[in-house]
């Protein structure tokens, strides 16, 4: 068998329509002949149930009968990228790659912006196999997508997510141990060598379990070096509601509980950098638009430390937000549709070590959940933000819920289903990032434990509580307060009002969203705001018109890309 091992993530497979005698495969990540062989004996398998190694990586096969097999680790979040193609005497030839550049770059054929993407981006829906490019598609992680023509889009087969997964059933102390084994062995794998270990953190449940995780399996001689973001000190942040804009103080408290395996850092944005520089330097890389603009500046700034400390990977608790900490808020209405009326009891019992009455608790663990939905209708962020941004009116719709229900929150966990999961490929990272949330073991652990489990305690995020419980120091641990990032963006653009002002006005010149999201609210509200002021406007205000920026400037930018691409083809 032929293989080809590409650790650097630079390669993209070209299949033709000629089988081969030989089986061919190519195996992106892989470290060692043994895991390239390990990988290579995964897709031969398929669609045999069972998880792969986790780490990062991606593998293609074409097998003697012409037949390409392609997958992606649940650790890769962007997936692969693939396209048709045809050369110059008509024989299409299939492009497979792991960056929406690598495969772009080796078309025969023009390449043309996908409009729709650039507007459904905006608007934060759902575009698990589109790109940005419309002869570029997707393929999520944990999926086998099978070509028995190369000529022909795809076979799906999941063989980790929704499809896969059974009903819950772990619960009690079975669930919390295999939870807590299940993560460290992950981890275990992911440090070993003796590169330095390096992993963002926000002081929040997430990462501090990472840092957790990771201090509890080193020594001072390879601390792990924990970056966390801290607004501009003159930017004279306070307290909104339950959210803090700064969580960096909470946070070193981490070198207390691991004294000298630890070492905290803060990431201050002390050169102003503008958030619509690391938004257009990030899809320059990448080849996807960046939906956080302001993070943008401290993740790359994190990204660029520890590459200097001579880090293999960077640590991140991205998707803990669903593997670890998430409410499971639908459990009630879960229950009442199978008629689990034991389990509903159960929810309501789970308040172990709290003064919360039985009324309380079946207020607070059944009522609220039922009929949040409904006050959601017309209460709902999404649809502001999407007036904020001018999407048609015709394009909100004002009464869709909030709400998860068992098979959002799967989807969601399985990370496959949105656009922003697309945008984590390779090449728009400094270096490879390992979030363990996303090792197919921890989600398969996951999905099976029973809804109710996840609701412990008076607290909201009950169970990341109790896992982190003997772990996690206390003060992080039990803290309801939650931390913001990136609020300090308006102290940083406050000084660019004629950048911001003519920016807008090159919205209505942009590809995609031209004619399609009207600026004229925004550019009044914009003129109106405090510019130079220290107290800007609304932090949902910045975030809107950053967004919309930076996607405007990446479709022009991408736009002239491929006309120059496509140009050069016709020479």
């Amino acid at each position: 068998m032929q293989t080809t091992n590409q650790v650097k993530w630079d390669y993209v497979s070209l299949f033709s329509s000629i089988p081969n005698p030989e089986v061919s495969a190519v195996v992106w990540g892989a470290k060692d002949d043994a895991s390239t062989r390990t990988l290579i004996d995964f897709l031969l398998r398929r669609p045999i149930k069972g998880n792969p190694p986790d780490f990062q990586w991606a593998t293609t096969i074409q097998r003697y009968d012409g037949v390409v097999i392609a997958t992606a680790s649940t650790m890769l979040n962007g997936g692969l990228y693939w396209s048709i193609d045809h050369d110059t005497t008509g024989r299409p030839n299939l492009l497979i790659g792991v960056s929406p550049s690598d495969v772009i770059m080796r078309r025969k054929e023009p390449t043309t912006l996908n409009h729709t993407y650039i507007t459904e981006y905006l608007a934060g829906e759902r575009c698990d196999r589109k790109t940005p490019y419309n002869e570029v598609h997707r393929v999520p992680a944990g999926i086998f997508a099978r070509w028995n023509s190369i000529d022909t889009p795809p076979e799906e087969t999941e063989w980790s997510g929704p499809d896969v997964w059974g009903e819950p059933h772990l619960e009690g102390k079975h669930a919390r141990d295999a939870y807590l084994d299940i993560f460290d062995v992950t981890i275990a794998k992911l440090i070993e060598g003796d590169a330095p270990l390096a992993s963002m953190l926000s002081g929040g449940l997430d990462s501090s379990f990472v840092v957790t995780a990771l201090a509890r399996m080193t020594t001072p001689d390879r601390p792990v070096h924990a970056f966390v973001h801290a607004p501009h000190p003159d930017a004279r942040l306070s307290a909104i509601g339950n959210w803090d804009p700064d969580d960096s103080e909470i946070a070193k408290r981490m070198e207390a509980a691991f004294p000298g395996r630890v070492v905290v850092n803060k990431i201050i944005n002390t050169d102003l950098l503008q958030p619509q520089d690391a938004a257009l330097r990030a899809a320059r890389r990448s080849w996807i638009p960046t939906f956080n603009p302001g993070n943008q500046i401290w993740i790359d700034a994190i990204a660029e430390q520890a590459a200097s400390l001579g880090s293999s990977i960077l640590f991140s608790g991205q998707n803990g937000n669903a593997a670890f900490s998430y409410e499971h808020s639908y459990a009630a209405s879960y229950y009442l549709q199978r008629g689990r009326i034991d389990q509903l009891t159960k929810m309501v019992f789970a308040i172990a070590g709290s003064n919360i009455s039985l009324y309380q608790a079946a207020r607070k663990r059944v009522l609220g959940p039922l009929i949040s939905p409904w006050r959601s209708r017309n209460n709902n962020p999404n649809t502001e933000y999407k007036k904020l941004i001018g999407v048609p009116v015709s394009d909100i719709d004002t009464g869709k819920s909030q709400f998860q229900g068992r098979r959002q929150f799967l989807e969601w966990l399985s990370q496959s289903h949105g656009s922003l999961m697309a945008a984590n490929c390779p090449a728009g990272w400094l270096l490879p990032i390992a979030d363990p949330f996303t090792a197919s073991a921890v989600l398969a652990l996951a999905a099976s434990i029973t809804p109710y489990q996840w609701l412990q305690g008076p607290y909201p995020r009950g169970y990341a509580r109790l896992l982190g419980e003997g772990r996690v120091h206390d003060d992080i641990r039990l803290r309801t307060r939650r931390g913001g990032q990136a609020w300090d963006t308006w102290f940083v653009i406050r000084n660019q009002r004629e950048r911001y002002l003519d920016e807008l006005k090159l919205v209505q010149q942009s590809p995609g969203l031209a004619g399609w999201v009207d600026t004229s609210e925004m550019q009044k509200k914009a003129e109106q705001w405090p510019w130079g002021e220290i107290i800007g406007p609304s932090q949902i205000e910045v975030i809107a018109i950053d967004r919309l920026l930076s996607l405007a400037a990446f479709a022009r930018m991408t736009d002239e890309r491929l006309n120059a691409i496509n140009n050069d083809l016709s020479h």
